[in-house]
Formats: structure tokens, C-alpha cells, sequence
């Protein structure tokens, strides 16, 4: 093997192990509760950003009861900010902590799009959570439901959407309560 193909496969197995440490580089068993705020992408199944939300929205995270609450929003077509929808998710949506600092979240995703019939879906995120002391930073990681990658954040979503998405969701939130009967 030449100098120049053994450097070039060596870069690719450091970007392939450091790319599958970034799942896992999030803290795991976090307490307390957090609020913050949001941002939203709807991609399609090649990565492309279809969708982007409106504003940042607000969602808080009870780490005690292991459940999540999502304001609700509006995306808006990408690239035609004036042709926006509101979406909904499930209210207190339960989670899991994975153990390796990920958390996987099960909801439903709903958006009122009538052109194709207010579409809604079973949708599944596990989202990496690092804790850096008190702060929150949020972020989809890219699993699906067979535990495969596919390139792209999020999990592939199935069912009455016009094409399979996938929701990246980026967000932070800061510690609030330590009081678990919040």
C-alpha cells in the first residue's frame, strides 16, 4: 500500500470513529428540570431541508418524570418564508434515557398542511444532551428505527406525509428546578 493510501485510509477511519463517538458524546443520567428554546428542520430522505420553523420555540425538559413538553410552531416551506404551517406535537412526551448520553423520544408529529390532508405520523428522535453546567445544548442524532444511519439527523418518518422526513431538532435549555415534584 502506498504512503499516500495508507494516509488516506487512515483519515477516513479517524473521521468514521470520531463521527461515531459524536453520538455518544452527550452526558448521560441528567436530573433536574430545563427550559429553552428550539429551532426545527423538516428534511426529506436525502438530507435536503424542506421545512424550517418560523421562530425558535420553547420546550422544557423534566429529567425527573422523563418526559418533554414542545410548544407547538410554524414552519415555513423552504425557500418561501411567506408560505408557512402550524405543526403539533404529542403534549408531555415521554423519553428514555439510552445510558450513553442520548435520549429517545416517541410522538406524534403533526402538521396542518391541507394540501395533503393535515398529514400526521408516529415519529421517533433520539437526541444527544450535553450538560455544560447547567446548560443545555440539544441536537437530533442521526439513528433509525433499525439502529442504522443514513447520513442525515433525525429518524426517517413513514405515513401520510407526502414524501419519508426526517425532523432535526436543535436546541438549548438551561437548568430551572432541582425539585422533582414540579
Amino acid at each position: 500500500m502506498t504512503l499516500q493510501k495508507s494516509f488516506a485510509l487512515g483519515l477516513l477511519l479517524g473521521c468514521a470513529s470520531s463521527t461515531s463517538f459524536a453520538v455518544n458524546e452527550g452526558t448521560s443520567g441528567l436530573t433536574g428540570q430545563y427550559i429553552g428554546s428550539y429551532q426545527l428542520e423538516v428534511l426529506d430522505s436525502n438530507g435536503q431541508v424542506k421545512a424550517n420553523s418560523l421562530h425558535t420555540y420553547s420546550w422544557q425538559w423534566d429529567f425527573y418524570n422523563k418526559t418533554i413538553s414542545i410548544d407547538t410552531g410554524k414552519i415555513y416551506k423552504t425557500p418561501f418564508k411567506w408560505l408557512h404551517f402550524n405543526y403539533g406535537i404529542t403534549s408531555n412526551i415521554p423519553f428514555i434515557d439510552n445510558g450513553d448520553g442520548t435520549y429517545t423520544a416517541n410522538y406524534i408529529f403533526k402538521v396542518n398542511y391541507p394540501f395533503f390532508y393535515n398529514p400526521k405520523a408516529q415519529a421517533s428522535t433520539t437526541f444527544s444532551i450535553i450538560d455544560n453546567a447547567g446548560s443545555l445544548t440539544i441536537s437530533s442524532v442521526d439513528i433509525e428505527l433499525d439502529g442504522t444511519k443514513d447520513g442525515y439527523p433525525g429518524t426517517k418518518i413513514h405515513g401520510e406525509f407526502p414524501k419519508i422526513i426526517q425532523l432535526n431538532w436543535q436546541g438549548k435549555a438551561q437548568f430551572f428546578s432541582n425539585d422533582g415534584n414540579n
